[in-house]
């Protein structure tokens, strides 16, 4: 009976790698692939943030730092640690940066979240809090991309003291439905409860399923799916996309117990925005704490939330910048362009400008006619 039930596991162990091929072991082999890239001294390691929860960390430029503000790096939704490996190099030249996955993404735990968006929200900003108590980082300038924005923001507004310098790079949920159902004033309240009943059965149907549940779906299809989606040519850097670990990175990031999409699921209405947007949040954060804001030129995100939240900024707190041929992925579209501005903010970090010469040397980077 123990033999049969033991060639009954073994067989169903089996058909479930087959027909969902990917474990940590694969994961892992994938990011080492992309990751052999950086130049920079780097180490990578598990750090404890709770009883059952690990975060999967990488520390780039590990050798003595100029003494410059550690830079933290979270990414956004589907992606890792690896989507920022065309700029460590450039970011780590006179500091120490940090870049880790997201809990419930990545190689990170999987915990589970609250299905309430604010609870799973302040979940994910704890964890973040966690992570920085046993790293021991006391303060830093914080980065974040889509969904990391959002998350950095939230942190922002909970820890004001812990961050030197946001940035958020094409951040996620911060606009408003623009229906005309609500009102945009950044003083009025909001809840998504008071949208049309249509768009609430709109966000019946796209969130149903959690939205790479179909590449999981497609079984040993997956990959093949996930490189016929993310793949362009013309805008990736054709070397590192060319090489296939990048694909594989991707669907195995995103073919394992997905938390972290749970959460992203229960947080969004209509996947493009938050049920708790963060531009009528944007009075909060701190009025003494620096923002940098950039969006491609071609996102598919609303980039006007950047001027929003800079109208109703204090004057002088708030540099944005619209970045020419790229999307949602700065870092990745236009690595380029992205390290330059980056390394700009960071210059400006490091000088510690007073607020007269932060006009003065403020950057716009508008598309031209025809774009």
């Amino acid at each position: 009976m123990a033999d049969s039930l033991s060639s009954l596991s073994k067989l169903t162990s089996w058909i479930g790698s087959y027909w969902l091929p990917t474990s940590q072991e694969r994961l892992q082999d994938a990011e080492s692939k992309i990751l052999q890239r950086i130049q920079k001294p780097w180490e990578g390691n598990f750090v404890k943030v709770g009883k059952n929860v690990e975060i999967w960390t990488l520390k780039v430029n590990t050798q003595e730092a100029s003494g410059e503000t550690p830079l933290v790096l979270v990414h956004g939704f589907i992606s890792g640690v690896c989507w920022w490996v065309q700029s460590f190099d450039v970011l780590s030249e006179k500091r120490t940066v940090y870049a880790f996955d997201l809990p419930g993404f990545g190689r990170s735990s999987r915990p589970e979240f609250s299905s309430t968006p604010e609870e799973a929200e302040d979940e994910f900003v704890q964890y973040i809090e966690e992570w920085r108590k046993a790293v021991g980082l006391e303060k830093f300038i914080l980065l974040g991309h889509s969904l990391g924005g959002y998350l950095v923001t939230a942190y922002a507004l909970k820890y004001p003291d812990r961050v030197h310098h946001l940035i958020l790079s094409d951040p996620w949920g911060f606009s408003i439905l623009p229906y005309g159902a609500v009102d945009r004033h950044p003083d009025s309240p909001f809840s998504y409860n008071q949208l049309p009943k249509w768009l609430h059965l709109g966000n019946y149907f796209t969130n149903t399923l959690n939205f790479l549940t179909p590449v999981r779906l497609l079984g040993p299809l997956g990959p093949y799916a996930v490189s016929l989606a993310r793949f362009d040519p013309n805008k990736k850097d054709s070397a590192l996309w060319k090489e296939g670990a990048v694909f594989e990175y991707i669907y195995h990031c995103n073919a394992q117990t997905p938390t972290g999409e749970n959460a992203f699921r229960n947080m969004n209405f209509l996947l493009g925005w938050a049920k708790h947007p963060m531009i009528k949040r944007a009075r909060e954060i701190d009025p003494k704490m620096r923002i940098s804001i950039m969006y491609g030129s071609w996102t598919f995100l609303d980039h006007r939330t950047a001027y929003e939240l800079k109208c109703i900024r204090p004057e002088l707190s708030v540099d944005v910048y619209i970045v020419k041929d790229a999307g949602h992925d700065i870092h990745v579209d236009n690595a380029g362009k992205f390290n330059e501005i980056m390394a700009d903010i960071l210059c400006k970090c490091a000088r510690d400008v007073d607020d007269e010469d932060w006009m003065a040397i403020e950057t716009i980077d508008e598309p031209s006619q025809g774009d």
